[in-house]
């Protein structure tokens, strides 16, 4: 490699590894930290089976085991989480995966050579997923690239998925995601509607209590549902202008960093076989036919009917990516360990 190449891409790596969501990560980090006896075990045997080393640790302390696997449990069909340091954790393991998520798909695009990242991704991916804790919490939430990344670096013991072959020409747009994605995490009124959309509610009653105001059968209009309007004028903005940019082909790929929140907005719960159809009232929806919440007030008609049309188009684009990202994770999801 050009020793002007190399530095560039050293320099790319050291700004990515900058990015908010390392430090976001770091309690999760901290909290999965593997056991001596564990963390023994990593150099012995090439390559690193992660379902052999969560084995290995159920045996030597399964209330431990077990301690973990409640922690990083599946949130939905009555298993609540409503402890504030399992949110806290469970929150900082998404941006440590979503940081490990960052480097595959650096590689995939040609923004990064892989070994570039190897020595640190594999040192990662293994101290985060050593536990079936960690096993099954990628799995319930479709951490598909968190797989591709491992069978890349040689890493056994997760799904057969084959990853994706390297595409130089998209390191560009790489780029743009990457900055698109720096102000999703960073922005304040976007993640309370993201923990809002995920269940996260402040009262038991409150996502129906918001639905019936978006509907406009309540009329009160609180500070709390004055941001989240404004959480999902930046989802719809953030993710219709990032796919507006990316070629159709690359939109799946790209779209499985926000595959989880894009079910939740139009109604699509996680199955063992791929996302299926929770509800035909999702969000996507009722604000489709009940815009007028979002919508600034104006007396100019045509200025109205022109904002509407836009916030239709922009969850058009949203749901035109979402739908190949859900047949994305359709097809790994049949791929066994």
């Amino acid at each position: 490699m050009p020793q002007e190449h190399e530095s560039e891409d050293n320099a790319r790596y050291a700004s990515l590894r900058k990015g908010p969501w390392r430090a976001m990560g770091d309690h999760a980090r901290a909290f999965l930290k593997p056991p001596p006896r564990i963390r023994s075990r990593f150099d012995q045997a090439a390559p690193i089976d992660l379902r052999a080393l969560a084995l290995t640790f159920g045996e030597q302390d399964p209330s431990g085991d077990t301690k973990l696997q409640h922690m990083l449990r599946w949130h939905g069909g009555g298993h609540d989480v409503d402890d504030r340091e399992e949110i806290a954790i469970r929150d900082s393991l998404d941006y440590a995966l979503a940081h490990l998520m960052l480097l595959e798909l650096a590689v995939e695009t040609g923004y990064l050579p892989l070994e570039v990242i190897r020595h640190d991704a594999q040192q990662e991916l293994v101290m985060l997923l050593w536990s079936e804790g960690a096993q099954q919490f990628i799995r319930y939430y479709d951490y598909v690239t968190i797989e591709y990344l491992a069978r890349r670096l040689g890493i056994t013991g997760v799904r057969n998925v084959e990853p994706p072959p390297v595409n130089p020409e998209a390191s560009t747009r790489y780029a743009i995601f990457l900055a698109q994605f720096t102000d999703w995490v960073e922005d304040t009124a976007l993640r309370s509607w993201l923990g809002f959309l995920d269940d996260y509610v402040r009262y038991r009653e409150e996502q129906a209590a918001f639905r019936s105001y978006l509907l406009g059968e309540v009329m009160n209009r609180s500070e709390r549902f004055s941001q989240l309007l404004y959480g999902i004028q930046r989802f719809l903005l953030s993710l219709s202008n990032l796919f507006g940019v990316l070629k159709p082909s690359e939109r799946a790929r790209f779209g499985l960093f926000y595959s989880y929140w894009m079910a939740k907005f139009f109604g699509y719960t996680l199955k063992e076989d791929g996302y299926r159809k929770a509800t035909q009232q999702s969000w996507a929806s009722i604000i489709q036919e009940h815009p007028e919440a979002l919508l600034p007030p104006t007396s100019n008609n045509q200025v109205r009917v022109a904002m509407r049309e836009l916030l239709v188009q922009q969850i058009t684009t949203i749901e035109e990516a979402w739908n190949v990202t859900s047949e994305l994770v359709a097809a790994s999801s049949v791929s066994k360990p």
